[in-house]
C-alpha cells in the first residue's frame, strides 16, 4: 500500500521569505534511472527547505546544463520538501505525488549536473553526479554534498527512494497461513486446496499454487472466496496428470505492492489407486445358519481400515456394519440367529487417501442363504407363582423345550442386571425340568423375577413372575413357659418374630426317643397355629395334661415363616403327673397345741410324691378361717409346703 505523505508546499503564507541564500534550498534526492518505468515518466528531483520560513520559488529555475525549467507559483514550507517530476501523473510515474513537473529537461544515466537558481539567477544549490553514482531503480540521496544510493526503502515495486523523506511503499510482505492440505497428508482425485492470506498494509492481489514431485504442475491461480475469507483451488490430480507419489505444494501470496510470501507443505501423497479386497468365507451362493465365520484379505500400499456390511437383499438395508483398523486380521463371527433368507456380505478396504475397493460379486461380495430356527422355545414357570415367598433352600422350577434344543435357562431379579443360570435337572416325569436355588447374591426382598429360555439357534422366550418374596432369614422363637413338671391345664408362653412375615407355628408332644429318631406313631399331640404378622407374643397354646397318662414326654415347639424358613426352639423333656393329691402330714398332730396369743402356729404338709404344684389349708372350730391359706415352699423339706 502506498503510504503517501502530501508535499509540504503552500500557495499562500504570511511568512514567505523575500529572498534566499545559497543552501537555503538544497537538492536532497533525485531519481535518474527508474526500473520498470521509463525514465521519461520516472525521473524526479526532491528540493528541501532548510530554513525556518516558507520560501516562494516563483520565478526560480532548475536545469541540467542543457535545458531548464522555471517554476510558477510554488512555496515550500519550512523544514519540508517538494518533489519536481518529469511526469506528474501518479498513475504512471511510479506512484509519486508531485509538487510540480518539468518539460524538456532530463537526467542522464551517464552523469549530469543539476542546478537550482533563484529568481535573480543566483545559484542556490548544485549537484554533479557520475554514471558510477547511478543504479537502476535506486534514487540518489544528497547529504552535505555527498551523493548516496537509497536501497532500503521503496516507493514502488521496483524502485527504491524516499520522495518527501518518506518510504511510500509497504515493505511488509503478506502473511499466508492455514494451508490445506497439511504436511504428510494423503489425497486423491479432486480435492480443494486452501490458503488464508493477509497483509496489514496492502490488499492481497493474488495467491497461486505450484505442485512439484514426480510430475510438476502450476502455478495455478487460486480464487478468493469472500464468504469464507480464503483462497481456494480445486486440484484435479487426474486431469493434471499427477501420478501416484509424494509431492510438495507451494503457495505464493502477492500483495498490492508486489511483495510475496511463499510457504510449502511437504510430503503430500497423491494416491488414486483403489485397494483390493477379497472375501474368503463364506462362499458366494452357499447356505448357512447359526454363527457364520467371515474372513477375507485386503491389499494396498497405504491400507488403513476395512469395513464389513451384511445387507438384507429383500429390503436392501444393512443389518450390520463393522469397521476395524486391524488390517492383518480380517475376520468376524456373525451370529445369524433370528435371520432367514438371502443376505449379501460385502468386504470393503480403505486406504489413507480415502480410496475404497470396488464391490464385485464373487470377489468381495457374497450372497448367501441363511436358514435358521426362528421359532422361540416354549417355557413354563411352574414355581414360583406371583407373590409367592421363597425360603433359603427352595428352588425355582422351570420347564423349557425347543425342537432345536435349549442352550440355556436363566433368571434375572428386578434391580439387578445380572442373569443367573438355572440348572438342567431332568427326570422321567419332567425331561425338560430346570431347577435352581435362589443365588447367594440375592438378598431378602420382593422381586419381579424374569426367566429366559434360549434355544441353540438363539431364539428366546421370557416370562416375568411379579412380587416374589425372597426370604432367607429364619424366624426367631423364644419360649418362657412351661417348666419341666406339668399337671392340669398348662399355658405355653413365648414370642415369635420374623423379618418378613410369620407363617405358622406348631406345638407337639411326643413319646419315645427325640427326633430325628422318633416315629410318627410317637406324635401324640400336634397343634398348628397360623400367624399373619411379623411379631407374635403371649400364650402360644394351652395344654390339658390330663388328656395324657402320667409319665415322661418330649415337648416340641417349632415355627415357620411365610417363606418356609423354620426354627425348632427346643425339644424339652417334661413330666406329666396328674395322680390323686397326697394326704398331708400335719405338724403338730391331732390334738396338739398350735400356740396362743399373738403367736401363730406353723403347720407343715409333708407332700408326696415330688412335683406337688400347690395346696391350701383351712381351720375348723371356734376360730375364723385364716386369711392366708396358700401353701408356700418349705426350705427344710423339698417335698413339703407350709402355711403360717
Amino acid at each position: 500500500m502506498l503510504l503517501v505523505s502530501a508535499p509540504f508546499f503552500v500557495a499562500v503564507t504570511p511568512s514567505v521569505a523575500s529572498a534566499a541564500s545559497s543552501g537555503d534550498i538544497t537538492i536532497s534526492e533525485f531519481m535518474a534511472d527508474s526500473a520498470t518505468i521509463a525514465d521519461a515518466d520516472g525521473e524526479w528531483i526532491e528540493l528541501h527547505n532548510n530554513t525556518g520560513a516558507a520560501i516562494d520559488l516563483s520565478g526560480w529555475s532548475i536545469d541540467d546544463g542543457g535545458s531548464a525549467h522555471t517554476f510558477g507559483s510554488l512555496i515550500i514550507a519550512p523544514g519540508t520538501a517538494a518533489v519536481i517530476c518529469r511526469n506528474s501523473s501518479t498513475a504512471s510515474n511510479g506512484g509519486v505525488v508531485c509538487s510540480d513537473s518539468w518539460a524538456g529537461m532530463s537526467l542522464s544515466n551517464s552523469g549530469d549536473t543539476i542546478t537550482v537558481y533563484d529568481d535573480l539567477a543566483n545559484t542556490i544549490d548544485t549537484v554533479t553526479y557520475t554514471s558510477g553514482d547511478v543504479t537502476t531503480g535506486h534514487a540518489n540521496t544528497v547529504v552535505s554534498g555527498t551523493i548516496g544510493s537509497e536501497s532500503s526503502a521503496r516507493y514502488h515495486t521496483d524502485n527504491f527512494g524516499t520522495p518527501y523523506g518518506t518510504a511510500l511503499l509497504d515493505e511488509t510482505p503478506p502473511v499466508i497461513s492455514n494451508l490445506r492440505p497439511a504436511d504428510g497428508r494423503h489425497v486423491r482425485g479432486i480435492f480443494e486446496t486452501r490458503a488464508w492470506a493477509s497483509d496489514p498494509d496492502s490488499a492481497i492481489s493474488d495467491v497461486s499454487l505450484s505442485v512439484t514431485g514426480p510430475v510438476n504442475s502450476g502455478p495455478h491461480a487460486m480464487v478468493f472466496d469472500g464468504t469464507q475469507n480464503r483462497w481456494e483451488y480445486p486440484l484435479d490430480t487426474n486431469a493434471l496428470g499427477l501420478t501416484d507419489g509424494v509431492y510438495d505444494f507451494t503457495f505464493t501470496a502477492t500483495n498490492g505492492d508486489g511483495l510475496q510470501t511463499t510457504r510449502t507443505v511437504n510430503n503430500i501423497t497423491i494416491d488414486n489407486t483403489r485397494p483390493l479386497a477379497t472375501l474368503t468365507t463364506p462362499v458366494h451362493g452357499s447356505s448357512t445358519s447359526g454363527v457364520v465365520a467371515i474372513s477375507g484379505t485386503a491389499s494396498d500400499a497405504h491400507l488403513v481400515r476395512w469395513r464389513l456390511r451384511i445387507r438384507d437383499t429383500s429390503t436392501n438395508t444393512n443389518i450390520l456394519s463393522y469397521v476395524s483398523t486391524d488390517t492383518s486380521n480380517i475376520t468376524y463371527n456373525w451370529n445369524s440367529a433370528g435371520y432367514n433368507g438371502n443376505y449379501a456380505i460385502i468386504l470393503t478396504a480403505y486406504d489413507t487417501a480415502g480410496n475404497s475397493s470396488t464391490t464385485v460379486t464373487g470377489l468381495n461380495r457374497a450372497v448367501i442363504n441363511v436358514a435358521n430356527d426362528v421359532i422361540a422355545p416354549t417355557m413354563q414357570v411352574v414355581d414360583p407363582e406371583p407373590g409367592e415367598a421363597l425360603h433359603r433352600h427352595e428352588e425355582v422350577f422351570i420347564r423349557a423345550n425347543d425342537a432345536s434344543g435349549i442352550s440355556s435357562v436363566e433368571m434375572q431379579f428386578s434391580g439387578n442386571p445380572a442373569w443367573f443360570p438355572v440348572s438342567f435337572r431332568p427326570d422321567t416325569k419332567y425331561p425338560d425340568r430346570y431347577f435352581q436355588k435362589i443365588p447367594d447374591a440375592i438378598s431378602d426382598g420382593v422381586y419381579d423375577i424374569t426367566f429366559r429360555a434360549t434355544d441353540t439357534a438363539g431364539s428366546q422366550t421370557t416370562q416375568t413372575i411379579p412380587g416374589v418374596i425372597v426370604d432367607k432369614t429364619n424366624p426367631v422363637l423364644n419360649v418362657t413357659n412351661p417348666g419341666t413338671n406339668l399337671s392340669g391345664s398348662v399355658p405355653i408362653v413365648g414370642d415369635i418374630s420374623d423379618n418378613m412375615q410369620i407363617g405358622h407355628y406348631r406345638v407337639q408332644i411326643m413319646s419315645g426317643a427325640l427326633p430325628p429318631h422318633f416315629a410318627k406313631t410317637d406324635l401324640i399331640y400336634n397343634q398348628l397355629f397360623t400367624v399373619n404378622a411379623t411379631t407374635f407374643s403371649g400364650v402360644l397354646d394351652t395344654i390339658d395334661t390330663t388328656a395324657f397318662a402320667d409319665g415322661t414326654y418330649h415337648l416340641r415347639i417349632v415355627t415357620m415363616d411365610e417363606a418356609g424358613n423354620n426354627v425348632d426352639e427346643r425339644y424339652v423333656s417334661i413330666t406329666i403327673d396328674n395322680s390323686t393329691t397326697p394326704s398331708p402330714v400335719i405338724t403338730p398332730g391331732s390334738g396338739g397345741s398350735t400356740g396362743s396369743g399373738d403367736a401363730q402356729p406353723t403347720i407343715t404338709f409333708a407332700a408326696a410324691p415330688a412335683g406337688l404344684a400347690g395346696g391350701g389349708i383351712g381351720f375348723v372350730g371356734g376360730a375364723n378361717l385364716g386369711a392366708g391359706n396358700v401353701l408356700g415352699a418349705n426350705t427344710d423339706n423339698a417335698n413339703a409346703q407350709t402355711q403360717t
